[in-house]
């Protein structure tokens, strides 16, 4: 009589009635070892421990190219950066953004957004009149305000006049951070040049980011 769910002609490797009622009768409590079903664990188990493998080092890869996209907008730090310009009033970044002012109450970009510029002594003396008023430099930030509605900064990033840049553009459509391409600015307490600005480092940066590479994108055409 035919065990109910067992097959009538089992295939090769599989459990027939006889040695179930064997392993029965012999109290032996397990099964008869079948060297093709262990063999068939033992090459299911390595293709297991394969996969994992192969899975953690799709996922390091992952991880790396994630890191990558990450970092793809900002310019390379220059090996040999020159040393910061002396300015007619030292300006600590630190200081400043620490009290809670923003790039832009300082730099704004206005329209076109080609530049981002540096505001005049009325916004440094609407704090300054109250505040330091008795340190030389305070004071002659005041004499630059009363004469000249500005303080001769000197440029620390110049872009060369036949390069066409648009801060804007940078900023608001691409994502861009001041730090991308100035560095840690906020952690400044005198400001030198930091990054790379120049052409190649500017075009390894649209490569990653899908910028164009036409000459005439950033050069007038001649």
């Amino acid at each position: 009589m035919q065990a109910p769910g067992l097959a009538r002609s089992p295939a090769k490797g599989a459990l027939s009635w006889e040695k179930l009622r064997f392993a029965a009768a012999s109290g032996s409590g397990s099964l008869p070892y079948h060297k093709e079903d262990n063999a068939r664990k033992t090459t299911s188990a390595e293709t297991r421990s394969a996969a994992k493998i192969v899975m953690r080092k799709w996922l390091a890869i992952a991880l790396v190219s994630l890191s990558s996209a990450a970092s793809a907008q900002q310019l390379p730090v220059l090996k040999r950066p020159p040393e910061p310009p002396e300015q007619p009033i030292p300006f600590s970044h630190r200081l400043h953004v620490s009290n809670g002012l923003k790039c832009a109450e300082c730099h704004p970009t206005p329209d076109p957004g080609d530049f981002a510029e540096i505001v005049g002594t009325e916004k440094c003396m609407a704090c300054h009149v109250a505040i330091k008023t008795g340190s030389p430099l305070i004071q002659k930030l005041a004499r630059f305000d009363k004469e000249e509605g500005k303080v001769p900064w000197e440029p620390v990033y110049l872009i060369a006049d036949y390069v066409f840049f648009n801060h804007l553009v940078h900023t608001e459509k691409v994502g861009a951070k001041c730090q991308d391409c100035h560095g840690p600015v906020e952690e400044r307490d005198v400001l030198g040049k930091e990054r790379d600005i120049s052409m190649a480092a500017c075009m390894d940066c649209h490569r990653a980011e899908g910028g164009s590479l036409e000459c005439n994108y950033c050069h007038d055409p001649r």
